[in-house]
């Protein structure tokens, strides 16, 4: 029952940190799996965003609405378009966001993939001018793989634990 929900959490992308670079486009998401803490590093997606004009409140931040849309493939291979809907604090003029989105003039402080899908939202903001580099640095990890291996290491623990069930 823990391993499925192990599972079923890395499938999902939840309990994820992630860690962005401007300077080398790159994110690195930082995931324990299977006792093993993973950096599992992508490039930074190069989003054409559309920006609108509709604003809204969110945690005290004036925000607008940005749009877009990307492919999704389920685990049956069927890909659907799913649109994306983001909401950024030009104040806070920093390109991030959850997972992989950014590159919006503002941190994105809400964010929604397609309808009725997940949804992420700004828990607390802490600014501190005081921060050095060093402090912002990713944490230690046992290892650095791309997000392929990730998902060829999870798809083979699940398959494993599907056979196992088989046998029992």
């Amino acid at each position: 029952d823990r391993l499925m929900k192990r599972i079923a959490l890395s499938a999902l992308n939840l309990n994820s940190d992630f860690y962005s670079s401007v300077a080398s486009n790159e994110s690195i998401r930082v995931k324990e799996f299977d006792g093993v803490k993973y950096g599992i590093k992508s490039q930074m997606s190069d989003i054409q965003w559309n920006l609108t004009s509709e604003k809204k409140v969110v945690s005290g931040y004036t925000c607008y609405k940005a749009l877009t849309t990307t492919k999704f493939t389920d685990r049956k291979g069927q890909t659907s378009n799913i649109e994306i809907i983001a909401w950024y604090a030009p104040t806070l003029s920093l390109p991030f966001g959850p997972k992989n989105y950014g590159g919006l003039p503002g941190l994105i402080l809400e964010l929604h993939e397609g309808e009725d899908r997940i949804s992420y939202y700004v828990e607390k903001i802490l600014l501190d001018k005081k921060i050095t580099d060093k402090e912002l640095s990713m944490p230690k990890v046992d290892r650095v793989v791309s997000e392929q291996e990730y998902l060829n290491i999870v798809n083979n623990i699940s398959t494993k634990f599907d056979n196992y069930l088989k046998k029992n």
